[in-house]
C-alpha cells in the first residue's frame, strides 16, 4: 500500500536551477523580505496551452497542483463530485462521487481542494460543506507519483457554523478548518486517522455565507500566544482579521463599506481573501458588486451604482502588533474591471504569484479573464497585467511551485476545460520535481 504522508509547501531540489536546502526555507522561521529584489512586473507569457476538456460538467471548481507539477481538481456537480488529476499532461482521471450514497445529503458547496507540498512526501485534501446537516467533509488523496491512480482515502466530517473553509499552516504542519466568526480546529494525519490537536478562535464580525480563510504560505510569523507559524487571514463581506492582530487583542478591520457597495447586503456577493507568497502579511480580498436599490428598514430609499470587479490589499505594517494599512480606503477600494462579474454565490478567484502579487480570475464578456496585481498597486496601478484565455465562465485558479498559473473553466453547457498560462520556463519534461525556492526574494535575520 502506498505510503500516504502530510508534506509541507515546498521542496527544495538542487540541480536544473539552483540549490537551497530545506533547513533553510521551512524551518528558519523568521524572515525578512527585500522589495527591491521582488519583480517589478511578472514575466510576460511564454505560452497558454491548448485547453484539455475534464469531459464532465460542474458548477463549482478547485484545482491545486502538486510537487511534480501534476494539477488535481475538485468538481461539484450536484448531486455528483469528482475528484482526480491530470495524467501525463494529456487525459484528465477523475472518480465519480455522489453525495446522496456518502453522505445522505443532496449537495456540496463551497467545495476546494489544496495540496500540501513538500519533503514528507504527496498528498493533499479537499472539502465541502453540506448545508443541510452544516458538516464540513475532508478527505485524503491518494499520491499518483507511482501507479497513475488516484482516490479518496480517508474521510472525517466536522460540525461548522455556515460556510467551513479550510487551509493548510507548513510551519504547524497542520490542516486549519475555519468557519463561523474565525472560530478553528486544527487537525493533523500521519497518513491514517485524522485527528484534531488544536481549537480556538479570534474576535471577528460574522460574515454568514460571505466569509473565507486563508492561511498564508509566505515564512513564518512570531505569534505571541501560538508561536512561530504562518498568518492566518479570515475575511467576510466587509471586515478583515488576522491570527497576528487576534492573539494581540485587536479587532477586525473594515476593507470594504457596507453603506457604499451596497450589493454586499445581498447573500449572493461572496467574497475571496488569500495572502501574499512573499510578503506574510499581506492579504487580498475581492468581490463582485452590482447596481442595487435597497429600502432600509427606517423606510430610507437607498442605490449603488457600483459594478464589476473590486479589490482591497491589507499590509501588516507591524510584525509584531498586526497593525497596518490598506491599498485604499474602505469607500474608494480599487475597481479592477467595470464590466468583469461572476456568477452569484462563486466569488472572485485569486491566487498568490510565486515571486508576489495576486492574480483574479473572473468572467467579462464570455471570456475568462485573469489580471496580475501587484501589492503594492496604490502607487504601481500601470503594472496590472491581463490575460484573456478566451470564451469561458467560472474559473479556478492556482498557481505551482515554478510560478506558472492553472485554470479550469467552463465552457458551454457548464463542461469543464483546463488551460496552464506559463510564465517560467521548465527545463527537461514538465513533470520534473522542481522549485525555484532557492531564487525567492527572502533572507534570513541576523541573529
Amino acid at each position: 500500500m502506498k505510503k500516504l504522508v502530510f508534506s509541507i509547501v515546498v521542496l527544495a531540489c538542487c540541480g536544473l536551477l539552483g540549490c537551497t536546502t530545506i533547513m533553510d526555507r521551512v524551518f528558519v522561521t523568521k524572515y525578512r523580505w527585500d522589495p527591491a529584489k521582488v519583480p517589478a512586473v511578472l514575466p510576460e507569457v511564454i505560452s497558454i496551452s491548448a485547453s484539455v476538456p475534464l469531459n464532465v460538467g460542474g458548477l463549482q471548481t478547485a484545482i491545486d497542483i502538486d510537487n511534480h507539477l501534476v494539477p488535481h481538481v475538485l468538481v461539484e456537480n450536484s448531486p455528483d463530485y469528482y475528484i482526480g488529476y491530470l495524467r501525463e499532461d494529456k487525459e484528465w482521471v477523475l472518480e465519480k462521487h455522489n453525495t446522496f450514497t456518502e453522505y445522505n445529503n443532496s449537495q456540496m458547496a463551497n467545495s476546494n481542494i489544496e495540496v500540501a507540498k513538500g519533503s514528507e512526501g504527496l498528498w493533499g485534501y479537499g472539502y465541502g460543506y453540506f448545508p443541510y446537516n452544516a458538516d464540513l467533509n475532508i478527505f485524503l488523496i491518494k499520491d499518483c507519483e507511482d501507479d497513475n491512480t488516484f482516490s479518496a482515502y480517508k474521510n472525517v466530517h466536522i460540525h461548522a457554523q455556515n460556510s467551513g473553509s479550510a487551509s493548510y499552516d507548513p510551519y504547524l504542519k497542520q490542516w486549519v478548518v475555519c468557519s463561523h466568526r474565525f472560530q478553528y480546529r486544527a487537525f493533523k494525519s500521519d497518513g491514517g486517522d485524522i485527528t484534531q490537536v488544536a481549537s480556538g478562535g479570534y474576535f471577528a464580525s460574522s460574515g454568514g455565507e460571505k466569509e473565507d480563510f486563508y492561511v498564508s504560505k509566505a515564512a513564518a510569523v512570531a505569534h505571541p500566544a501560538s508561536g512561530d507559524h504562518a498568518m492566518w487571514f479570515y475575511a467576510t463581506d466587509s471586515k478583515l482579521q488576522t491570527s497576528l492582530r487576534g492573539e494581540n487583542n485587536r479587532g477586525d478591520v473594515t476593507w470594504s463599506d457596507w453603506d457604499t457597495y451596497l450589493s454586499m447586503w445581498d447573500d449572493m456577493s461572496y467574497i475571496s481573501v488569500r495572502g501574499d507568497a512573499v510578503e506574510p502579511g499581506t492579504a487580498y480580498m475581492a468581490a463582485n458588486y452590482w447596481s442595487v436599490n435597497w429600502t432600509k428598514e427606517t423606510g430610507e430609499e437607498v442605490a449603488s451604482d457600483y459594478n464589476g470587479i473590486y479589490i482591497n490589499i491589507w499590509k501588516t505594517t507591524n510584525m509584531d502588533t498586526g497593525d497596518g494599512e490598506f491599498q485604499y480606503p474602505n469607500t474608494d477600494i480599487l475597481c479592477l474591471d467595470g464590466a468583469g462579474h461572476m456568477h452569484k454565490r462563486y466569488p472572485v478567484q485569486l491566487a498568490e504569484a510565486k515571486f508576489g502579487g495576486c492574480f483574479v480570475g473572473y468572467t467579462r464578456g464570455g471570456h475568462v479573464l485573469v489580471k496580475w496585481v501587484p501589492s503594492d498597486v496604490r502607487d504601481n496601478k500601470d503594472k496590472i497585467k491581463e490575460f484573456d484565455l478566451g470564451a469561458g465562465g467560472m474559473s479556478s485558479l492556482r498557481v505551482d511551485n515554478v510560478g506558472n498559473l492553472h485554470v479550469i473553466y467552463t465552457g458551454a453547457a457548464n463542461a469543464l476545460y483546463y488551460k496552464r498560462v506559463m510564465f517560467y520556463a521548465v527545463p527537461g519534461k514538465y513533470d520534473k520535481v522542481i522549485d525555484l525556492v532557492g531564487q525567492l526574494p527572502l533572507e534570513k535575520e541576523a541573529p
